[in-house]
């Protein structure tokens, strides 16, 4: 990825066409709100439709509406998007059939088959003015953003929108998670050990 996207500096902003071929522009789609921006391979891809899915879900949470949710795909204009677009309850839908965003971000697979090269898929968290704030990179599985992960981001930055202070327990709730998963991982193996009874979570 090109060294300019990174947090703390300003994403691109893209105009790109939507579903009705009408040019958007990302800084106008976003106002004043923070945005979830999705790069996505295609909507045919299994992976990308489950993330728009459970992106979907995150958007449907109480006090979410004010953050928006676009997506931008390759893929060209005639691939049906109604599925996608209303159960993802996108914001909007931009294709990049140029790969621009692709070429500009330098996110592209590396691969000897030729020159179509595909898109990595990420995912932005952007404060507004497209300030980046966050960034997942969705190449392997793991990368991808979970609920929980965009669910204490988007606290974490509404919360400095509105110039809250950050609770104590808030600042200590990433500690007690890792101790939780520490503790669920040390089990399991003391499970595998001991001859694949999981022991009961303290």
């Amino acid at each position: 990825m090109h060294s300019d996207i990174a947090p703390g500096r300003r994403f691109p902003d893209f105009v790109l066409p939507d579903r009705t071929r009408t040019a958007q522009q990302l800084s106008a789609l976003q106002g004043d709100d923070p945005m979830l921006l999705v790069l996505i391979r295609s909507l045919q891809c299994p992976r990308d439709r489950e993330q728009l899915a459970a992106l979907g879900r995150v958007h449907a949470l109480p006090g979410s509406p004010g953050c928006k949710l676009v997506a931008i795909t390759t893929d060209a204009l005639c691939v049906d998007a109604a599925p996608i677009d209303e159960g993802a309850a996108l914001s909007a839908l931009l294709h990049d059939e140029t790969r621009q965003v692709r070429d500009r971000l330098d996110i592209a697979v590396l691969t000897d088959d030729g020159d179509e090269r595909p898109m990595i898929p990420h995912t932005f968290l952007l404060a507004p003015g497209l300030s980046i704030r966050k960034v997942w990179n969705g190449r392997h599985p793991w990368g991808r953003p979970t609920s929980c992960e965009l669910h204490e981001a988007l606290r974490e930055l509404t919360r400095e929108m509105r110039g809250e202070p950050v609770p104590h327990s808030a600042a200590a709730a990433p500690c007690v998670a890792a101790a939780t998963i520490d503790q669920t991982l040390n089990d399991m193996v003391a499970a595998q050990r001991d001859g694949g009874h999981v022991r009961s979570l303290r």
